[in-house]
This record gives structure tokens, sequence and C-alpha cells, in this order.
């Protein structure tokens, strides 16, 4: 749920399709970004199912897969830095060891790490060789995961 005037005062940056740098409105982005979630279709991404989007009311509304394992880790501002998701971590780690995955006198951190640093490749793949993008805001708050995929 997005309320869109609060969208439509906060500016942005963004750069128009011949790379030149414009200032855009919040609400704009929103919309620049629902248009491109709506091409992607892959395994790797939350699917974006639908927009809820009337003239006359002051919000919207994105209809998501749900991520209910979260995102991959936080910001944790009393200590300063990321903390990982536990879910997520223990989970990746039980599917390795159940599918007899794991790679001997390795740390098991690294496996889950390079469990999970697969997908983000494969999908990143999927974005530059399938859809020709450029992801440009690659961070743990946005690599979110659902129960069911990991």
């Amino acid at each position: 749920m997005m309320h869109k005037p609060t969208l439509a005062r906060e500016r942005a940056l963004n750069y128009d399709e011949e790379g030149k740098l414009e200032m855009i409105t919040n609400l704009d982005k929103v919309y620049n970004e629902i248009e491109v979630w709506a091409r992607v279709n892959n395994l790797n991404f939350i699917k974006f199912y639908e927009l809820i989007d009337a003239d006359e009311h002051d919000y919207m509304y994105l209809i998501l897969e749900i991520a209910d394992s979260g995102q991959l880790a936080h910001w944790d501002y009393k200590i300063e830095k990321y903390v990982r998701n536990k879910i997520i971590y223990d989970t990746v780690l039980a599917a390795l060891k159940e599918s007899n995955l794991m790679v001997p006198d390795l740390p098991e951190v690294e496996q889950v790490a390079r469990y999970l640093f697969r997908q983000l490749c494969e999908a990143l793949l999927h974005l530059h060789e399938d859809l020709k993008m450029i992801h440009r805001d690659i961070k743990l708050d946005n690599i979110l995961f659902n129960s069911r995929d990991l």
C-alpha cells in the first residue's frame, strides 16, 4: 500500500532512455518500477500480480507474491551492521544437508552464501540476458525470500 500524494511530493533522480539524469517524483519512479516488474517472469523474483490504483483514491495497492521469510539481512542501527536472516540461513543450511550438497571442510556459512549467491546470479542473468535490463539497486534489503522456494 502506497500513499500517492506523499510519493508525488518526494523527488527522485532517474536516467532517461538516453542516459541523461532527470528529476522525477517518487510516484513516477514507482510507476516505472511497476512497469518493469510486470515484465519480469522468473522463479528467482517475487511475482507481481496486480496494481489497484484509482484516480479518486489516495492509495495504490500492489498485489505481490508473499515474501514470508523476509529479506536476506536487515540493518541493525545499534551495532551498525547488517544482521543475516536466521530463518533463511537455517532453512538453506538444512536443505543443503538434506540433499547431501554439503562440501566437506567448507564452513557452513560459506556454503549457504554460495547457494544464495548462485540464486542471485541466476536472477541477474535473467534480467541481463533475457530482458536486457540492469538492476542498479542490488542490496540485502531488496533480496526477499518466501519459505516455499527456500
